[in-house]
């Protein structure tokens, strides 16, 4: 090994040194310990990171009307929210409700069909998920055109698509993988075999290609800012936004909807799947992308002002000259 990568190498160890400690021990802990370690701290270290400048500015920019008191509520919030997730990461089997099967059973598969078909929202309680929109979950199952869901960075993320599988329903996702490599497979490594997970680039784009035209469920997180996307409408700001998902979705003539998560106690999540977008092609394919992600930037949006303290702050979503003309504080 050449001794410029030996030591690029021995820094991206030392950089993951700390998360493969932090895995392990959550490992190590019982569930609702390792969350609620997790919790205490990201809530205790997470704001004194350089990173959070970025979400103090964010949120300065996008809530304003907060006012300061409210805004750093809301960061420790999601700084809560981030330790709870790395603590639930290595217990995501635990995490399963066994009790929700026995509730989509009990209301009945052809009531939740039935549902869909007239527009009628369903919701599923169960002991420690509750899922509104049901009927949308079971369309999913029985619909043979492909589907693209979009999710954001919102609750626990990484639930969602687990939950799907464990209820039948597979989905491949297309994710980002880490820079470091060391972090990338302390992270993969944990991840199980029940979803798939494409990253981004040439492999993930055959991979989307593939499930596509087999009529699969692909799911994106899109609310990261996109170097080579287009400048749309995110928080009444021109934020860079990918069009991967709009252009797979005209393509194939594929299905578009949108699902997130949320935290509703301490050991209680909530997942909605909204209806599909209506949308019609009009055969400009350029214009259409755009008003497709705009609308799901729009959905994006209310659903991060639903529950602001469960949103990842920490992205440097919008150019470095839209903070400064907002007058964002650095």
């Amino acid at each position: 090994m050449r001794p410029r990568l030996f030591l690029l190498r021995a820094l991206q160890a030392l950089e993951a040194l700390p998360i493969w400690a932090a895995l392990g021990l959550f490992k190590l802990l019982p569930r609702r310990a390792a969350a609620g370690f997790g919790a205490a701290l990201a809530r205790t270290f997470g704001p004194l990171l350089p990173m959070t400048k970025v979400a103090r500015r964010n949120l300065a920019m996008c809530l304003p009307e907060a006012g300061a008191a409210r805004r750093a509520a809301i960061l420790r919030a999601m700084w809560d929210n981030l330790g709870r997730i790395a603590g639930e990461f290595t217990h995501r089997r635990a995490l399963w409700d066994p009790s929700l099967p026995a509730e989509a059973e009990r209301f009945g598969v052809e009531r939740l069909r039935q549902a869909a078909a007239r527009g009628e929202r369903v919701t599923l309680t169960a002991e420690r998920l509750e899922i509104v929109g049901a009927e949308q979950f079971r369309m999913l199952l029985d619909d043979p055109r492909p589907a693209l869901l979009f999710t954001a960075h919102l609750g626990n993320w990484e639930i969602m698509p687990w939950t799907a599988a464990r209820m039948g329903l597979k989905l491949s996702v297309i994710y980002r993988r880490p820079n470091n490599p060391f972090i990338a497979r302390a992270i993969e490594g944990r991840r199980g075999g029940m979803v798939e997970f494409l990253p981004k680039g040439m492999q993930g784009a055959f991979g989307a290609a593939r499930v596509m035209e087999k009529g699969g469920r692909l799911a994106m997180l899109i609310d990261v800012k996109e170097n080579k996307g287009v400048a749309l409408p995110f928080f009444g700001r021109p934020a860079m936004t990918g069009t991967a998902l709009a252009t797979l979705a005209l393509r194939y003539d594929a299905m578009i909807v949108g699902a997130w998560t949320e935290r509703i106690g301490p050991d209680r999540m909530r997942i909605t799947i909204e209806r599909p977008l209506d949308v019609r092609p009009s055969g400009d394919e350029d214009a259409d992308v755009r008003a497709i992600m705009t609308a799901i930037n729009a959905r994006v949006e209310a659903w991060v002002r639903a529950r602001p303290d469960q949103w990842l702050w920490l992205h440097r979503r919008w150019p470095r000259e839209t903070y400064r003309d907002a007058g964002a504080p650095g």
